[in-house]
């Protein structure tokens, strides 16, 4: 039987928690394990509560239950405790809060894998959140990314979110993420456009002069955005003067919203705030393959239309495009001419650059079409 004691010991004990266990290799991430169901709630954090009573009490948890009776005794002396499912309903949020709470401990250690082992596990629970909350199921080709750094801790850390058909890095292509100010006031939330591939190939200046045409391309997308309280001017702030990458991210920013640390969001408002921004990329995602590929939908749209395979279109697409010329042959009313003109129609992109040239019946093919022929020279034929 568990001896009671005050509430002040609880609260105590979870301080203790807080200062010596909460970022140890033993309890980083003890809400995910299959073995933890219930969950004490204080002051919008989690603890476990046979840990908490073990320390509050002195009795060892190995001698007491970590199901009813633990729950029972914490509700005797006015706690609240929840199974986790439920605790952990703004779990997404609650992975934000404490990578901004773990990042200076994390900062003052060197770089290195037993430093940012339990940020890296903070990251996993964010996945866990996205997927479980359907976002993977919404946006089929997201994919994301969470980095402190490369060889050195980032001045700003980041979360990101890709659409796998235009791009998976930071460095390329239009994309959303959640950017950590380096001073760890809050987290904004942009849909930007990589800088550092654009330098690497056209040059600092010529790179970011790219980088500010391509969100000019992107502004008009975010209208949804503006309307769930985004920004689409140069206010962004990283508070990170000096730094590169911090002023590369505030120069690419198309569209960017501040969540404070004093007035962070639940997760479903940040939620419905990443889904917005999601559909806005899928939208422009959308636009830009059409762009790239601008015969892809056109030759679909066109194969149903004419009653034709897709794959044999593409073919006779890759030939025109290849040889520069083509002969469609066969009997008289299949179909040739029509099949012909639709096509040059779709591969020029529009009508008036479409000419029709009727030939007389009595032409013969070797009127107008002529390949390598034999001639005399000297006498010999070449």
């Amino acid at each position: 039987m568990l001896p009671k004691v005050s509430r002040e010991s609880v609260i105590d004990a979870m301080q203790w928690f807080d200062v010596e266990l909460r970022q140890s290799t033993e309890m980083q991430g003890w809400e995910d394990k299959a073995s933890q169901k219930w969950a004490l709630e204080w002051e919008g954090r989690l603890y476990p509560p046979k840990k908490i009573i073990s320390q509050a009490t002195g009795v060892p948890t190995s001698q007491f239950s970590g199901g009813p009776q633990s729950v029972s005794y914490l509700e005797t002396l006015g706690f609240q405790v929840n199974r986790l499912d439920i605790a952990q309903q703004n779990k997404f949020t609650e992975g934000l809060l404490r990578i901004i709470e773990e990042l200076p401990v994390a900062w003052a250690k060197p770089f290195a894998k037993e430093n940012f082992a339990g940020l890296a596990g903070r990251s996993k629970i964010l996945f866990a959140a996205l997927k479980a909350a359907g976002f993977y199921d919404e946006f089929e080709h997201l994919s994301g990314y969470f980095s402190m750094g490369q060889g050195n801790w980032a001045a700003i850390p980041w979360f990101a979110l890709f659409d796998k058909r235009i791009t998976t890095s930071t460095q390329h292509g239009a994309y959303c993420v959640l950017l950590f100010r380096n001073d760890l006031s809050g987290v904004y939330l942009t849909f930007c456009h990589g800088v550092q591939g654009l330098e690497n190939e056209h040059g600092m200046k010529r790179g970011r002069e790219i980088a500010r045409e391509k969100i000019q391309e992107m502004i008009p997308y975010c209208d949804e955005l503006l309307e769930k309280g985004f920004r689409t001017d140069d206010g962004i702030d990283l508070r990170a003067p000096g730094k590169k990458l911090a002023t590369s991210y505030e120069n690419a920013t198309a569209a960017y919203k501040f969540y404070s640390l004093d007035d962070f969001p639940t997760d479903d408002e940040l939620f419905e705030d990443l889904d917005a921004g999601l559909r806005v990329l899928n939208n422009y995602a959308d636009d830009q393959l059409s762009i790239q590929n601008p015969d892809a939908n056109g030759l679909e749209a066109l194969s149903d239309r004419l009653l034709i395979q897709a794959s044999h279109l593409d073919e006779l697409e890759r030939l025109i495009r290849d040889k520069r010329q083509m002969i469609f042959y066969g009997p008289p009313g299949t179909g040739k001419t029509y099949v012909a003109r639709e096509l040059a129609r779709e591969l020029a992109g529009q009508d008036g650059q479409v000419e029709i040239v009727q030939f007389h019946p009595s032409y013969a093919y070797e009127d107008f079409i002529e390949g390598y022929r034999p001639d005399l020279i000297d006498g010999n034929r070449h």
